[in-house]
């Protein structure tokens, strides 16, 4: 059997191209795209890793959202810090709860996604709208797209280390674990 162009090569070159979705004309996060992309790597590097995450992903991201919005209301009858714990109770209770449920049980995607979505909005990687409301969801759309983005990052990374000529396979072979 022929030896494959080695993810050393593979990886470099699509974790370049992904920096396009950073150009401003998308603004995206890249660090979640990198989050979601070693979902694929740490939960098998196959396609079923695909029906794993995203059905995660998608409360855990959703329940941040809510957490946000809640730190934002209860803060205006306490103190911030009360606040947050209280809306990070609910939701995390929510969040394990929606663990429990087959279909979304991961929890790597479902707690990377809750945190990521924290990040983009405290940080300030999206567009920001200057309402509330948009700005939570704005941060909850980039954040989510990043991530989701990862796995098919994952999956053409391991896909795109195709077989390579003889005459190719000497130039490389330092990369080779064979």
């Amino acid at each position: 059997m022929k030896a494959l162009i080695p993810l050393e090569i593979v990886v470099p070159i699509l974790a370049s191209i992904s920096c396009l979705f950073a150009a401003p004309q998308l603004g995206l996060p890249i660090w979640a795209l990198f989050i979601g992309w070693a979902w694929y790597y740490a939960l098998g590097a196959n396609i079923n890793v695909f029906k794993q995450v995203y059905p995660a992903a998608i409360p855990g991201a959703v329940l941040a959202a809510i957490c946000i919005w809640l730190i934002s209301i209860f803060a205006q009858l306490m103190s911030a810090m009360l606040a947050m714990m209280i809306a990070v109770i609910i939701t995390v209770f929510l969040l394990m709860c929606v663990l429990r449920i087959p279909l979304t049980s991961c929890g790597l995607s479902a707690f990377n996604s809750y945190s990521c979505v924290f990040a983009t909005y405290y940080g300030g990687f999206y567009r920001q709208t200057g309402t509330l409301e948009q700005d939570i969801l704005m941060a909850l759309i980039y954040a989510s797209v990043a991530f989701a983005l990862g796995p098919v990052f994952g999956y053409f990374s391991i896909k795109l280390t195709l077989p390579m000529q003889e005459n190719e396979e000497k130039k490389f072979k330092v990369f080779s674990k064979r």
